[in-house]
């Protein structure tokens, strides 16, 4: 909202404003976590410089109005917020801080961040960082994307990162439902479920990773909108961002030296009352299956014997030679 002056001099107000990209991260970040060259903090500073900013008279201000402000989701249960960072349309290296830990603010700590960044570069900065809206006359300087949406998808599956399937499910609301909540975005998934002929009543959904126990769904349920999902123009993509037997992600080291390494591609679930694997395996005849395991225990669940449980069936799957109603070949098929 200021102006620059020939001596690279900024008066102003700097607007840092968020719309939800999960990945906005540091370098760092990117390759001891995420593993994915996506948006980056400090690609605003190069902006900056570019522009010929030497001196702001002024501050960085936070805005994250693009989301709501609830930094969990209602319905979880105490320390479940340890498996997911605080929710934010702002928000950095998965809402933490420099030293790792959960953001108290998570608008105001990229803003400082920032700030902290521009006065290493250089470019100084008179005023300490704040959180604000950004008003509808700003001038828009620069804009930072985020990688496209096919990565970041597989980086939200493979790994099952729950901070990136929160954050999608708020995009959700905001991009399609008029607000970005994780009630909105809930509801956008659950038109989108019926839509597919699935019975409203057979499911519930409260958030997007699946941490909160009033989360359900049937086997049936998953393995029609696996179905549905393989008929999809974008389904090679889908496909891709699942984890694959033996290979890469939550099933890197399950189901090796099998049949069913690099063949099944599937998500995973686990919480301490359930154990989950839902997904795509090619039998022994080439035939297309999907299939969904759901395990669960009113206390606890034996990881260690329902992974043995899935794995086993899984490569019972890829042994098999089925053949009837339950066969299908997706359009285009992937090369498993």
């Amino acid at each position: 909202t200021g102006t620059i002056d020939s001596s690279g001099v900024y008066r102003g107000l700097l607007y840092l404003k968020g719309f939800g990209d999960p990945s906005f991260s540091t370098a760092s970040y990117q390759s001891r976590v995420l593993h994915l060259k996506t948006s980056r903090l400090g690609d605003l500073v190069t902006a900056l410089k570019n522009a010929g900013v030497k001196h702001i008279i002024g501050c960085v201000v936070g805005d994250d109005g693009y989301f709501d402000h609830a930094r969990a989701v209602s319905s979880w249960k105490p320390g479940m917020t340890d498996d997911c960072g605080p929710l934010s349309a702002l928000s950095l290296n998965e809402g933490t801080r420099v030293d790792g830990r959960r953001a108290a603010n998570p608008p105001l700590t990229v803003a400082a961040r920032l700030t902290s960044l521009l006065r290493k570069s250089g470019i100084r900065v008179s005023r300490a960082a704040k959180v604000g809206v950004t008003p509808t006359t700003a001038h828009l300087a620069y804009t930072e994307r985020s990688a496209p949406l096919s990565r970041i998808l597989a980086a939200m599956n493979k790994p099952s990162d729950n901070f990136f399937a929160e954050m999608l499910t708020k995009g959700l609301g905001a991009s399609f439902a008029g607000r970005g909540t994780t009630a909105r975005g809930n509801k956008v998934e659950s038109k989108f479920l019926v839509s597919l002929g699935i019975d409203a009543k057979s499911f519930a959904l409260t958030d997007g990773s699946g941490l909160s126990y009033a989360d359900w769904l049937t086997p049936l349920d998953i393995t029609t909108l696996l179905q549905a999902m393989s008929k999809r123009a974008d389904w090679p993509l889908y496909w891709a961002s699942l984890s694959v037997a033996g290979i890469d992600g939550t099933l890197f080291d399950r189901m090796r030296g099998t049949v069913a390494q690099k063949n099944l591609h599937g998500k995973t679930g686990t919480l301490n009352v359930a154990s989950n694997l839902s997904g795509y395996v090619t039998s022994a005849n080439g035939e297309w299956l999907a299939f969904s395991m759901l395990m669960n225990r009113a206390n606890w669940i034996d990881v260690t014997a329902a992974h043995a449980a899935q794995d086993a069936i899984g490569v019972a799957l890829a042994r098999s030679r089925p053949a009837g109603k339950i066969v299908w070949t997706p359009s285009p098929a992937p090369t498993p």
